[in-house]
């Protein structure tokens, strides 16, 4: 997936949709086809029909096994296909979550809580006081998430606790809830 969908890809798209007068849910249903073709294109191994198994078979790339890939099998090219498509998905769904920083983090999770939750506006302004009080403009959160440690939290808890005079019991006390 080292080619991912690049602007001129979008632009194509964008062109075809007004020359063809093509609904937004063609637009974007032909935008998934072309970043699956991509993502297939891109796919390292090859795939090919074994006839001893009557399955179809490729590698995916697995840093946990020995040769750094991992064997997969389905009944159909179609399956076998879906599945390396949704392999690189979560692979990537998850390295960007590693890139995040706890800033945008809490960002995103503030937006969530008042959007789709049924959180009061004053439980939403007693989180963001917090979080000046607690977090904000500390370097916890502009670490990346894949980059806290347990030992980075505890440091920055015993600073919380000296610099701010904060009480153990108000510390303890949950102010935020996932």
């Amino acid at each position: 997936m080292d080619n991912p969908v690049t602007f001129s890809d979008i632009t194509l798209l964008n062109t075809l949709a007004t020359c063809a007068n093509m609904t937004t849910d063609e637009v974007f249903k032909d935008f998934k086809i072309m970043a699956n073709k991509k993502i297939l294109e891109n796919h390292k191994y090859e795939i090919y029909y074994s006839e001893s198994e009557k399955s179809w078979r490729t590698y995916l790339p697995d840093e946990t096994k020995p040769n750094k890939r991992r064997p997969v099998k389905r009944k159909s090219k179609e399956n076998l296909e879906k599945e390396i498509i949704r392999f690189y998905i979560e692979k990537q769904k998850a390295e960007n979550r590693q890139n995040v920083t706890l800033e945008e983090l809490y960002a995103e999770w503030l937006l969530y809580k008042r959007d789709y939750t049924s959180v009061k506006a004053k439980t939403i302004q007693e989180y963001v006081s917090e979080w000046n009080r607690f977090f904000k403009d500390t370097e916890l959160v502009k670490m990346k998430i894949g980059e806290i440690k347990p030992m980075e939290v505890r440091m920055q808890k015993r600073i919380f606790i000296h610099q701010c005079t904060l009480f153990q019991r108000s510390y303890k006390r949950p102010a935020v809830h996932a």
